[in-house]
């Protein structure tokens, strides 16, 4: 246009487009991606490029890598002016503090520690160019060029869906083994070019980094590969999906952070709302579960003890250690799980047993009437209970049958162990306590040597039933006095 004739419609319909145009978002993880690197004289090391998300500012601590060289900012030119903060999408130089030039180079990445390494594999989803479908087949194992950010590296294809899915032009999923390390996040665009002669064949965007090469026949694994490639998309769906698929069962804030490559803000603005939804729950204080692996290991739980239940009808139910470390679980997620199931009534405890709701423990008769005659040994000797040894002579019971009997009346707690081969029956330990509380309710105190006499038996026995009650919380011992450590409770110890 040489007469400048619609030039001013064409300004305002360019600035009405910009307007149109919403800002780049910059809440995310500051990352840019080097265009260039060159050396400043007086300012030393300078890294060039447009920060693809999130944004930095004077004094900030950045880490270069794949090198993992750690530096501080210090001094920021945007569009050529300085600057104070850089954004993402604007074009910038950054003056590095303590780093030599040697280190730096075009496709290396400058982020904040702690969130980024340089991976091998990564999950794509990829689409072909239409007018490459046929004159490209995709071969499983075939050596590509892959571009992303300011990185251009060779790298293997691997075919994670059918050929025919690959090659019709609609999204699949690969996987790529990159010939060096590169950091990339999840979201990330990318294409694909042939080796020789150099074509784009297609691109799409990173779905993840992984640590291996993933074999596709594997159960399941597609399906995944498909929900995280539509979270990704979406930074709260993404965060659900860690938190869904967390590989303890549940994860903290700052693991969420790292996989999703979200800040701590973001994350907890997202999990503010998925707590809210009751999505998912918290645990431990620090950690959150989602609501359906909660019920995934509820429902586990539940079956460990039911089959528990028919192999051991005699016994009232399993300890909380027994049953965590039966399924595998951290005490965290064991905790929470149990508190879900008792809330929901699946799940009861007594003396410190869990069980299903509606179990009830059953004796045979033969073991029934065992039980009672081995009890009847201790009930005859409340304060000076026999020896097993003892017991077994006076019932003629084998030494396995013996134990097997004693775990049940122990998990029933109508014997207690009080020291190493040392049993009481529960009537002698509430009889106990009873004496003690009353005494030392009376007079203040107590001198360890004045216990026998309270019970009538001899020190042999009176001295570990003393240490029994301290190890409980009943006592607080002063050399060899004792006192009353707090109120007691009205129940049995």
């Amino acid at each position: 246009n040489v007469t400048g004739e619609g030039f001013d419609a064409f300004l305002t319909a360019l600035e009405q487009v910009v307007r149109s145009v919403p800002p780049r978002p910059s809440d995310g993880l500051f990352r840019l991606p080097l265009d260039r690197a060159f050396s400043a004289k007086g300012f030393g090391a300078v890294a060039a490029g447009i920060p693809v998300a999130g944004f930095a500012s004077l004094g900030d601590e950045v880490v270069l890598l794949p090198q993992g060289a750690t530096s501080r900012i210090r001094r920021i030119e945007v569009y050529g002016q300085p600057s104070n903060t850089v954004l993402a999408g604007q074009c910038a130089a950054i003056n590095l503090g303590h780093c030599d030039l040697h280190q730096v180079g075009r496709g290396d990445v400058l982020t904040l520690p702690g969130y980024f390494t340089a991976e091998e594999y990564f999950v794509c989803q990829f689409r072909l160019l239409r007018r490459e479908n046929a004159k490209t087949p995709l071969r499983n194992g075939g050596e590509v060029k892959f571009h992303t950010g300011t990185s251009e590296v060779n790298a293997t294809l691997y075919l994670l869906e059918p050929s025919d899915d690959a090659t019709s032009g609609d999204p699949c999923l690969i996987q790529v083994r990159v010939k060096r390390p590169i950091v990339a996040g999840p979201g990330d665009p990318f294409i694909l070019r042939t080796l020789s002669p150099v074509r784009t064949i297609g691109g799409g965007r990173i779905v993840e980094a992984v640590d291996r090469r993933l074999k596709r026949n594997r159960p399941g694994l597609i399906e995944d590969l498909r929900q995280r490639a539509a979270a990704v998309a979406d930074p709260a769906r993404f965060v659900e999906y860690a938190v869904r698929n967390a590989t303890e069962a549940a994860i903290g804030a700052a693991g969420l952070a790292k996989r999703t490559k979200l800040p701590a803000g973001r994350i907890d603005g997202i999990l503010t709302e998925l707590l809210r939804r009751q999505t998912v729950i918290a645990i431990g204080g620090s950690l959150y579960m989602h609501r359906v692996t909660a019920a995934e290991a509820g429902q586990k739980l539940l079956d460990r003890l039911t089959d528990y239940h028919g192999q051991s009808p005699e016994s009232p139910g399993m300890t909380a250690e027994q049953l965590r470390q039966a399924g595998g679980w951290s005490k965290p997620v064991f905790d929470a799980v149990v508190a879900l199931l008792k809330s929901d009534g699946r799940l009861t405890e007594q003396n410190q047993r869990l069980a299903v709701a509606g179990h009830r423990a059953t004796f045979g008769g033969e073991e029934a009437a065992q039980c009672d005659q081995i009890e009847s040994q201790f009930l005859r000797r409340l304060f000076a209970p026999p020896s097993l040894a003892e017991v077994a002579a006076e019932t003629g019971l084998p030494a396995a049958k013996l134990g097997q009997l004693v775990r049940i009346l122990q998990e029933h707690q109508r014997l207690v162990l009080v020291a190493d081969g040392m049993l009481f029956h529960g009537d002698a330990i509430d009889r106990a306590r009873a004496l003690l509380i009353a005494h030392l309710q009376a007079k203040g105190r107590l001198d360890s040597v004045d216990f026998k006499y309270l019970l009538d038996t001899t020190r042999k026995f009176a001295l570990p039933l003393l240490d029994y009650f301290d190890r409980v919380g009943l006592l607080r011992r002063v050399g060899n006095t004792r006192f009353l450590k707090s109120k007691p409770s009205s129940g049995s110890s």
